[in-house]
């Protein structure tokens, strides 16, 4: 997978990842940061907010299932 011009994954690339609805990148990168679900990004949105407001179903629902019970 790429990242960027890094790479490796950090905590910042899961806002991109859930933009473009990128699943499998996401359950990289919280695997690795766990806080990354909670972090906000420069518009106070949080990945799962990003992810709905892009209608990226199949990410929405890893995060409702997995960490908001």
């Amino acid at each position: 997978m790429t990242w960027g011009s890094s790479a490796e994954p950090t905590k910042e690339h899961i806002f991109k990842a859930v933009e473009t609805g990128k699943l499998e990148k996401v359950k990289i990168i919280v695997k690795r940061f766990p806080d990354a679900v909670h972090s906000k990004n420069q518009d106070e949105m949080t990945p799962i907010m990003l992810a709905s407001a892009g209608g990226h179903l199949p990410v929405v629902e890893f995060f409702a299932t997995n960490y908001f019970q």
